[in-house]
């Protein structure tokens, strides 16, 4: 259905719509190649770069993906979400500097960017940068509360720092919260065997 329907002319709004659908089914060079069309028509159309780097992200293909933010950066350059998936992506290419420096810059401007807050925690703590780890790590638990791995790397740091108690008591939340997701992914598969 989705091909027949994009097989229309469509305006480019439609076909970011279209794009982002692709990459969620998983096809993601029907994804890439919808958002290049939209881009052909109209290159300085905003999110074209950005949803077909996460394209890219999702396919593992990480040079790709950082030239797409990189290209969205340009048309938009104070947009955070691009910069974020910027620095995963150099994460991931090993470039944890250029990475960190990206994560402060998101967070210098959006300090209740939760994912930045725990990327830039954790290069923190792998640095033994701990009490500064600890302070993003807790910012990052504090505004998503219910995304456990965020709890795991605060008990991490806090008992890097010797703070047992604290520690135990993040450990606790996270091992609550991943409970909480298995039963849900039980409840799913018994609904939808």
């Amino acid at each position: 259905m989705l091909s027949a329907f994009e097989s229309q002319p469509r305006p480019n709004d439609t076909l970011l719509l279209v794009g982002q659908l692709w990459t969620e089914i998983g096809d993601y060079a029907r994804a890439i190649a919808t958002l290049q069309r939209a881009l052909a028509s109209d290159p300085s159309l905003l999110k074209a770069h950005f949803y077909e780097g996460l394209a890219y992200i999702r396919w593992e293909h990480w040079p790709e993906a950082a030239k797409e933010f990189q290209a969205e950066l340009i048309l938009d350059p104070g947009d955070p979400h691009a910069q974020y998936h910027l620095g995963f992506v150099y994460l991931e290419q090993s470039k944890t500097d250029d990475a960190a420096a990206l994560f402060l810059k998101v967070i210098a401007e959006h300090p209740d960017h939760a994912n930045a807050q725990y990327e830039l925690g954790k290069i923190l703590l792998d640095r033994g940068q701990t009490a500064d780890a600890a302070g993003h790590l807790e910012a990052a638990a504090r505004l998503s509360p219910q995304t456990d791995y965020m709890h795991y790397q605060l008990q991490a740091a806090y008992r890097k720092m010797g703070r047992d108690a604290d520690a135990d008591r993040e450990l606790e939340i996270y091992k609550g919260l991943k409970t909480k997701s298995r039963e849900r992914v039980a409840d799913q598969l018994k609904q939808n065997p």
